[in-house]
């Protein structure tokens, strides 16, 4: 969907403010990247879908990480609810640029104008880190994922298979020696397509910014902005939905973490 001029506009004033603010300022580059993520939807006229998540995990020993994804999403264009329940999951630390990661999300549509869809989906995938100086988390986490959907109607399954590969970065807002400290905020960016089988294309696309908040060294907190493109009948790939998505991320370990990104999924 190409942009107005209204929203060229838009997007130049908020580029402009951006790039007189002096790195340094962490809090004030967050206030801003914040208000950028507030007005996008409005600079777009897209649908919107509002998400809220949650990641618990624990460690059972420096290798082994077991967690959980919980998650609730409305969309009013559609008028459909969408639950995420106690979706379980491990991963596995092999080396500090290599993870592996095996989990089951469980999803329940409450749609208002088409049948209700469960929905299993089994992934495997790698996670792969680039050490660094800086403290920044720049990683890619590609996973397969195997779609096993139910129309609670008819009961009868659909069975899709995809690849989605995420590139993305944690770069924190503030100085190096206070890098993931407790009352610190980071910026977060990626870009993630997913491969599908059937279509033998990439559909979606999803590109999202965002802030996060290490509340303290059990407790991060994100607000984060979607872009959605979507291909329709085998066309190319549009901006179709913006998703605000709120995620809090929960240690459980009573011992604290050394300071550093917690784990995404």
């Amino acid at each position: 969907m190409p942009p107005t001029v209204k929203s060229q506009s838009y997007w130049t004033h908020r580029i402009g403010l951006l790039a007189r603010i002096k790195w340094g300022s962490g809090n004030r580059l967050a206030a801003l990247l914040l208000a950028l993520l507030l007005g996008s939807g409005h600079a777009q006229g897209a649908n919107d879908a509002y998400r809220l998540t949650s990641l618990p995990w624990y460690d059972l020993s420096d290798k082994f990480t077991v967690y959980a994804r919980l998650s609730y999403t409305f969309d009013p264009s559609q008028e459909s609810h969408n639950f995420n329940f106690l979706s379980p999951g491990l991963y596995y630390t092999a080396s500090p640029w290599l993870q592996i990661w095996e989990g089951l999300i469980n999803r329940y549509t409450d749609n208002q104008n088409k049948t209700d869809q469960l929905e299993l989906r089994p992934y495997l995938g790698l996670k792969l880190f680039v050490p660094n100086d800086l403290k920044i988390n720049f990683y890619n986490f590609t996973r397969y994922e195997y779609r096993a959907i139910e129309d609670l109607d008819t009961h009868n399954w659909q069975y899709h298979n995809r690849i989605r590969s995420r590139f993305g970065a944690e770069i924190p807002l503030t100085s190096r020696d206070r890098a993931w400290q407790t009352r610190t905020v980071y910026a977060l960016v990626d870009v993630e397509p997913f491969y599908t089988f059937d279509e033998h294309a990439i559909n979606p696309l999803n590109v999202s910014g965002g802030i996060g908040y290490v509340l303290n060294h059990h407790i991060h907190l994100e607000f984060s902005y979607y872009a959605h493109f979507e291909r329709s009948n085998g066309g190319p790939l549009e901006f179709s939905e913006n998703i605000f998505r709120l995620n809090v991320k929960i240690g459980l370990n009573r011992e604290e973490r050394a300071p550093g990104p917690a784990p995404s999924l």
